[in-house]
Order: structure tokens, then sequence, then C-alpha cells
């Protein structure tokens, strides 16, 4: 038994079949990824094997740019049987996203997922970060207590929601007065700032902080992004929306439409409580806008449960509640 570092450029062909033979559940298909998450993933990957040179040598300029996509791989009698990946949240050095722990089901039981998690831990506290994330399934609690176990603890939940190809887009509601709708460029930075510290409770924050440099996009950062878009297997649109008599931002919504064969379209949007009027105007137009662009692919929205008037909106217009999720988090004390 072998835990190593894995490289995203070497090890690419092995991560993905092992991710999709290691999400399956037996014990509840639910939980299991559909053909089109797959896909989604395997882009995710070829995106990052391809753009990796270029993240090593921005890394020369910003230090969190060589902390993006580390990883392990967990390798019995020379197969891979376990992985888990780590990166910045948001390219925040002081906040880490664990992804993808994933073992294959054979393999399970054995204290593999536990050493994985406890290897990321350790390269975090390495790299002297102060916080630690992960996702869960809210249904998987062996999952739960593991994590549990290793000193992490709930501190939000989301939903995804789905929406099935099948339907079609209803009519667009008028937006409602008062407001206009501006689309979102990476300058607008500050706006989006002020909003998501206005909107995001603060037991998340404690995890997941609301700070300026999260936002602010550095000239090399607009760089990086502009060829990350080029090699994007969507397109996407993104759009603030302003309540005029306040001048104040409301909300920011954005559409992901697929532009290659398979995977799934999906959505975003952040809403002001304070403007819960705009939310069946927000879902409808998101809907529309990626059939119109990429018709024939179920919708995906991943919302948090905080977002009340956004998940009602979205059930109402088709959306079905697929899978819960815990966020759960470690603060990490420094040696």
């Amino acid at each position: 038994m072998t835990l190593r570092a894995f490289n995203i450029q070497a090890d690419a062909d092995v991560m993905v079949p092992l991710i999709k033979a290691a999400f399956y559940y037996p014990e509840n298909d639910a939980w299991n990824l559909s053909p089109e998450e797959i896909t989604s993933i395997a882009d995710g990957f070829s995106i990052l094997r391809k753009l990796y040179p270029i993240f090593q040598i921005g890394g020369l300029f910003n230090p969190t740019l060589k902390t993006v996509m580390r990883g392990y791989i967990w390798e019995v009698d020379g197969e891979a049987v376990g992985l888990v990946n780590v990166s910045p949240l948001g390219l925040d050095s002081q906040t880490w996203v664990i992804g993808n722990v994933a073992v294959l089901p054979e393999h399970r039981r054995k204290g593999i997922a536990q050493q994985l998690i406890q290897a990321t831990v350790d390269l975090a506290r390495q790299h002297r970060v102060k916080h630690v994330v992960l996702e869960v399934i809210a249904d998987n609690v062996p999952a739960v207590k593991l994590y549990e176990n290793k000193g992490f603890e709930i501190y939000s939940s989301s939903v995804q929601l789905n929406r099935d190809a099948a339907l079609e887009a209803l009519p667009l509601p008028a937006l409602p007065e008062g407001y206009r709708i501006e689309p979102y460029h990476v300058g607008d930075w500050e706006a989006r700032y002020t909003l998501m510290k206005n909107i995001t409770p603060l037991a998340v924050q404690e995890y997941e902080p609301i700070h300026r440099k999260k936002f602010y996009k550095s000239p090399l950062m607009r760089l990086l992004r502009s060829i990350v878009i080029l090699f994007a297997p969507a397109k996407s649109t993104s759009y603030l929306v302003w309540h005029e008599a306040t001048h104040a931002v409301a909300a920011r919504f954005a559409s992901h439409s697929r532009r290659k064969e398979g995977g799934i379209n999906e959505i975003e949007i952040e809403l002001d409580p304070k403007h819960a009027i705009l939310a069946p105007y927000l879902v409808h137009r998101c809907v529309q806008e990626t059939i119109q662009f990429s018709p024939g692919r179920d919708i995906e929205l991943r919302t948090a449960r905080w977002q009340a008037d956004v998940l009602q909106a979205a059930l109402d217009a088709g959306f079905v509640n697929r899978t819960e999720w815990y966020m759960m988090g470690m603060h990490l004390a420094q040696p």
C-alpha cells in the first residue's frame, strides 16, 4: 500500500476512471454520478492538465497558483484505489477545499479515506492555511461521521437541484420595477464583494471569509482567466442586478451553457434576500439562456439553504431536489 502525491499531467488518465468507479454507491443510486456529470468532470481534468504549466509559471508571481489541484493517490499493488484533491477556495490562500475523496467500493472501510484526508490536512498545515473545507452528501452518514472524527464540523448546507432536459422554458416574467441589469465584468469585483459580504451568514464566513482579495483579479489573473475561458467547454455569461433607488447590487446571476457534446448546463444565482421579488425572474432568465444556447441538456443549480427564495423559485420552475449536501470545515492550528 502506497500513498503518493499525484501529478495532474501524468495522472489525469488514471484519476477520471477512478472517480467514475469510486463514486458508485450500491446502497443508494441517487448518490451515483450521472454520465453527464462524469463528462463534465473529465472535461475539467482535461483543461487543468492543459493549463497546468501556465499555472506553474503564474505561481512565480502568485504563489497560490502553485497550490492549485494538489492531492494524493492511494495504490495497492500498483493499482490506484483511492484519490483526494485539494485546492485554494477561489484562490484564497487561507482557505483550501478538499474534493473528490474517492475510494473504490471494494477497498472501503480499510481506513484509506481517513489517511487521504489526513494527508491533505497535513499539506494545508505545511502551507499555513487557516481553514480547510469540504462537501459531503448529507445522507451519507458514515462519511459525515468520518469527517467529524477528523475534526470537521457542519457549518452550512446546500441543495443540488436539477431540471430535466425534456422540460421547455417557461415564459419569462417581467423584471420587477426599480431594477436594471448590466453585464458583469471582472472590473466590477467590488460590487460583487459587497453583495457577498452582506448576504453570506457569519457562520459561513468563519470558514469561507469574504475579503476583497478573493474577488479582485490582478492583471495576471485576468490574463489567466481569459486563457481558461478559451479552453472552457461551456459558454459563460454573468450579470449584476442593480436596485436603482439605493444604487446597490441586489443580485448576480450566471449561466454556463455547454458548447461540447455531453455534460450539464449550470446556472448560479446570488441574491440579497431583501430583494426576494427578483428570484422568479432570475431563475427563469438563466433557464432560458441555457436552453437557447445549449438545448437538450439537464440544468443544474447548486444553492445554499440560506438562499431560500432562490431555492423556492427554482422548485416552482420545474427543478427537483436531487441531493442535499453538508459543508464541513476545520480551523487549523498553526505549529
